[in-house]
């Protein structure tokens, strides 16, 4: 079979997308500066400066080499017919669409799962490990994997069967009644998560009264910010790193802090903490995540519907000799992860995102009205998380969803001012 002018073309854009995505990395990493920022003296001592450059060139060379090998894979599968192949061969042993497109798809998944395993286990038992974050045992990282993958077998091949028997029956309205049918589940599971998704990895426990549960129900009375309840995460059990975060809706949305917060940050930091994510709530940012999400999801049931039923053209560019959702739904994923359309919704993504996180930092400092803990509490994040202080512009535009660290302190000493006045 020859190769047609599109899948040469095709080839080229995506090589040249990896080729900018290495180049955008390497110049992240040439632009860490060895010299301490005067900011951090007294966070950091120069070794541990120094361990924070080399885990930044760690994890970005476990990233690229994953990468390119998803990519070559994907490439070679479209370009020598493997895609077809496998689409051919389950359409003889299966007659039924929808239940072929789940083999399809999950057939692929499951490659893909299998690929990346090595890859996890490496970074969390010998990358993490080596700079002293992993505390996950072999078992407990076994059964998250087992879990997972219960879930994602569960759940999302429940879904995805009824999104493609949809598309199968409901033709040609099948598009808005999946996007209904899908905000709708989205939400439902949303509401659940704390209840009874979270709790098969992580153990809740409700914060013990004193100071700290004190503190954050106060504020939390005085915002009229409602939750279902506080509670310690045993996140200890997998790494050192700390965070906070609230999740699920309405009645049911908890206040998650890490242990490690809990046991090494004082109550005024974890206040401040606690008063950004509420500003995340205050300011309607995750209604309008939602809301965005809601758009994409209805735009690609829509498209998907546009280029896999009611013509074919792109799948005889891509040399699919029988149209489908399934293969569709697999063109789309390659296109937008693996060609210059996956920076576009990075970018925008990511510069949203960082608007927000200054808009909750603003709330957290006019509301709770402790800025020094509150800068302690992010200089104290940032080195547990050995994150790098330096970044590249070009990698904050296009990967960073929270702002580099040290512009965010300049912008928060900026807002007190503003107060101040």
């Amino acid at each position: 079979m020859t190769m047609n002018l599109f899948l040469i073309i095709l080839a080229v854009v995506v090589v040249l997308t990896y080729l900018f995505t290495l180049s955008v990395d390497i110049l992240n990493i040439r632009h860490t500066d060895p010299q301490l920022p005067e900011e951090f003296e007294g966070y950091y001592n120069p070794d541990k400066y120094e361990r924070s450059q080399l885990y930044l060139i760690a994890r970005t060379r476990l990233k690229l080499i994953y990468k390119g090998i998803v990519t070559l894979g994907f490439l070679l599968a479209f370009l020598l017919g493997g895609f077809n192949a496998l689409d051919q061969l389950l359409r003889k042993l299966v007659s039924f669409p929808p239940l072929a497109g789940l083999l399809f798809l999950g057939i692929i998944g499951v490659i893909l799962e299998l690929l990346s395993l090595p890859f996890t286990a490496y970074y969390n038992f010998v990358l993490e490990e080596r700079f002293g974050f992993n505390r996950m045992t072999l078992k407990t990282f076994i059964f998250d994997q087992l879990k997972s993958w219960l879930m994602t077998i569960s759940i999302g091949g429940s879904a995805l069967f009824g999104i493609l028997s949809m598309f199968h029956f409901v033709d040609p309205l099948a598009w808005l009644y999946n996007w209904l049918v899908s905000a709708f589940f989205f939400v439902l599971f949303s509401y659940l998560a704390p209840v009874i998704f979270l709790p098969l990895t992580f153990n809740f426990e409700p914060l013990q009264e004193g100071e700290l549960r004190d503190t954050l129900e106060t504020y939390a009375s005085k915002e009229d910010f409602p939750y279902a309840g506080i509670y310690s995460v045993d996140a200890s059990k997998r790494t050192t790193k700390a965070n906070a975060f609230f999740v699920g809706f309405g009645r049911l949305k908890r206040i998650a802090l890490f242990d490690n917060l809990i046991n090494n940050y004082t109550v005024d930091e974890i206040g401040s903490i606690f008063a950004h994510e509420v500003g995340h709530n205050k300011k309607k940012h995750t209604l309008i995540r939602l809301a965005i999400n809601f758009l994409t999801m209805g735009l690609s049931f829509y498209l998907l519907s546009l280029f896999s039923i009611q013509t074919t053209f792109l799948f005889n560019l891509f040399e699919i000799t029988t149209p489908s959702v399934y293969v569709g739904i697999l063109i789309f994923y390659f296109l937008i992860s693996e060609t210059p359309i996956g920076f576009l919704f990075s970018w925008f993504s990511s510069s949203l995102s960082r608007h927000f996180e200054y808009q909750a930092d603003a709330f957290a400092i006019k509301t709770y009205q402790q800025p020094e803990p509150y800068i302690r509490a992010l200089k104290k994040l940032s080195v547990h998380g050995l994150s790098n202080l330096t970044p590249h512009p070009l990698k904050i535009q296009l990967d960073y969803s929270h702002p580099p660290m040290l512009k965010r302190i300049n912008k928060i000493k900026e807002v007190v001012s503003e107060f101040d006045k």
